[in-house]
């Protein structure tokens, strides 16, 4: 079938761009993975979550796994785990059960991990 896509296609392995110089304004939602080199303001959610060094966000992340090498400014929701690498900032709460910080990662918000932010996890 030229192009179209086939009825019941897992999209879980999929990785969608959002590019250096790309600046998208809305929420952005897959099943699959989001790799962020440019420039989201809106809301994302997505399997998995990657914020390069360079990248933005300017909203709520609900996501099984994250990692941030860029700045991410909203609330974090991640179901599995969360990263923040040396480069990466938030400004917002991390909600989830297991949480690593690199140094020289920064954070201005709360953190909340154990079997309680597991349970609450993203859409709750």
């Amino acid at each position: 079938m030229n192009g179209s896509r086939e009825p019941g296609r897992d999209a879980s392995g999929v990785v969608s761009t959002i590019g250096p110089g790309l600046r998208v304004i809305g929420d952005c939602i897959t099943d699959g993975t989001i790799r962020i080199d440019g420039r989201v303001e809106g809301g994302i959610k997505a399997a998995e979550v990657i914020v390069e060094r360079g990248g933005s966000v300017k909203g709520d992340i609900q996501t099984r796994d994250l990692i941030v090498a860029g700045e991410v400014v909203g609330n974090i929701a991640a179901a599995g785990r969360a990263e923040l690498q040396a480069s990466g900032q938030v400004q917002g709460d991390i909600l989830s059960p297991r949480i690593k910080i690199e140094e020289g990662g920064q954070i201005d918000g709360r953190l909340h991990m154990g079997t309680e932010a597991k349970r609450q996890g993203p859409g709750t």
